[in-house]
């Protein structure tokens, strides 16, 4: 566990820079076990020389295993990021908020802090009744909170189309995003990605056009 653990503090911090406190949490519980199981004579004399060769195998192998991770991730391109989707404060539905690698990044732009990278754009086109809804949803001043590597947050808005979209406006909440907004995402406290603002309440994961439609009608 103590091993594994540095292996995924190094994936988290190098690789995929982005910060998880329950994941640092976990991590620290998990090499304080370890350290007190070494220390404390948990491993038995005659195992002890195959514990330090497998602790140590281990541990050159996570570092292989991040190295290659991060040779893996050409500059500019966030394809095959993996990430963790850890909530910064307390949610319902927290399966919708696991967050996955989106199917790709559209380009990245020279900013005067650095490079931006823009979400994938929306190939879809908007149905009826997903214009309907996204009107509804405009009359509350509804609003998207996502990341550009976030693949729920491409699907909902695949989900919505394109004109749909161009009516709710969208928050980046990554650093590295294109016009990331991610202190008013820390101040809104939101929860994971994709989640919804509407009429003032916090509505976090991916949304179907009905459960839109229910929470747009509840809300008025």
């Amino acid at each position: 566990m103590g091993v594994f653990s540095v292996f995924l503090m190094t994936l988290l911090f190098v690789v995929l820079k982005e910060s998880c406190p329950f994941c640092v949490l976990s991590a620290i519980l998990s090499i304080s076990l370890a350290n007190i199981s070494w220390l404390g004579g948990v491993p038995p004399p005659e195992k002890l020389k195959d514990g330090i060769t497998y602790s140590v195998g281990g541990g050159v192998t996570a570092v292989l295993g991040v190295l290659l991770l991060y040779a893996g991730v050409p500059e500019g391109v966030n394809n095959g990021r993996m990430n963790f989707a850890g909530t910064l404060a307390g949610g319902d539905d927290s399966s919708n908020l696991l967050a996955s690698t989106a199917p790709g990044i559209s380009g990245t732009r020279g900013t005067s802090s650095g490079i931006t990278k823009d979400p994938p754009p929306i190939t879809s086109s908007s149905t009826p009744r997903a214009l309907e809804v996204s009107n509804q949803l405009a009359t509350l001043n509804a609003k998207m909170y996502g990341a550009y590597w976030c693949s729920h947050c491409f699907d909902q808005k695949e989900r919505l189309g394109k004109e749909a979209m161009q009516r709710i406006p969208y928050i980046e909440c990554s650093r590295e995003g294109t016009n990331s907004q991610v202190s008013l995402c820390r101040e809104k406290q939101i929860p994971g990605y994709p989640t919804w603002e509407i009429n003032g309440k916090l509505f976090p994961g991916e949304q179907a056009l009905d459960e839109l439609y229910e929470i747009v009608q509840q809300a008025k």
